[in-house]
């Protein structure tokens, strides 16, 4: 082999160690969006500063009158994860639901479009951004009720209900303004609903839930370390939450939730755009 060839081998090894060997890095709420693909060549990437962590609310906050919330660090899976929930009382506030396939949004862009106080994303969609199950927006239903299976959460003369579908079927009903349909089911009158599907999935997650008070609960687990049993276990017997009754909402890159005079640092953006949200608004 002559030296020319020599060095060539010599660059070839180099480049083959620089492509193939990549460092250990930690990964925490790594978003859907990122990839573990990296070219081979790579110009060295140097770590951002990590974002802040939000200071734990251990108990709740006012936001309107109202509207309170509280952000807790939660153990689950072996570690711990923020949780966020908004108290809601309806009395107080106006609940509208927000339906536009032709124009989704995240969730974030829904707040901004909208200028609520607080803002959620809702249950199930389709590629085309058609909303999976029933949603009544203001008086006018889209979609189909689902039959057998799943939860609807609506509002009747101002007042929340939250029913199992696969016991009370959806009837068209003239006083329900603003609803939506999700799955599964996981919490009915104080009890976790039997056969709750859990395919061990780890996930961001999002529910929607009505107290022992009658307040309505809306909140997102932030970090994609979720199964659907941690999530209905979590919410099961949770004193600070008393929860009667609770929905799953669209998980994974649906999730969001977004408040005014929060800072963001508290606050959880959907990574997809979301056709379907709930909106609350101090009165």
């Amino acid at each position: 082999m002559n030296q020319r060839n020599t060095v060539f081998v010599a660059i070839a090894i180099v480049l083959g160690v620089t492509a193939c060997h990549q460092p250990d890095i930690p990964i925490t709420a790594v978003s859907p969006q990122a990839s573990a693909a990296t070219t081979a060549l790579a110009p060295t990437r140097i770590a951002p500063s990590p974002r802040p962590g939000p200071t734990s609310t251990l108990t709740w906050q006012p936001l309107r009158a109202g509207i309170e919330y509280v952000q807790r660090r939660e153990p689950v899976a072996g570690t711990d994860d923020w949780v966020t929930v908004v108290r809601v009382d309806l009395t107080k506030v106006k609940l509208r639901v927000y339906y536009a396939p032709e124009n989704p949004r995240s969730v974030r862009g829904w707040f901004n479009a909208i200028n609520p106080d607080m803002v959620i994303n809702a249950g199930f969609f389709t590629e085309e951004n058609k909303a999976t199950g029933i949603v009544i927006a203001n008086g006018k239903q889209y979609g189909q009720t689902y039959k057998g299976f799943g939860g609807m959460f609506s509002l009747r003369d101002g007042k929340p209900q939250l029913q199992w579908l696969a016991r009370a079927p959806y009837t068209p009903d003239d006083h329900v303004t603003q609803a939506i349909q999700s799955f599964p089911m996981l919490i009915l009158n104080g009890t976790l609903v039997d056969g709750i599907p859990d395919d061990g999935t780890r996930n961001r997650r999002s529910f929607i839930a009505i107290d022992q008070n009658g307040r309505l609960l809306l909140g997102t687990c932030q970090s994609p370390v979720w199964t659907m049993g941690d999530l209905a276990h979590y919410l099961d017997k949770n004193p600070l939450l008393n929860i009667a009754s609770a929905l799953n909402l669209d998980g994974g890159a649906s999730s969001g939730i977004w408040m005014r005079d929060v800072p963001d640092v508290l606050l959880m953006d959907s990574l997809d755009v979301v056709p379907t949200v709930i909106a609350i608004n101090g009165q």
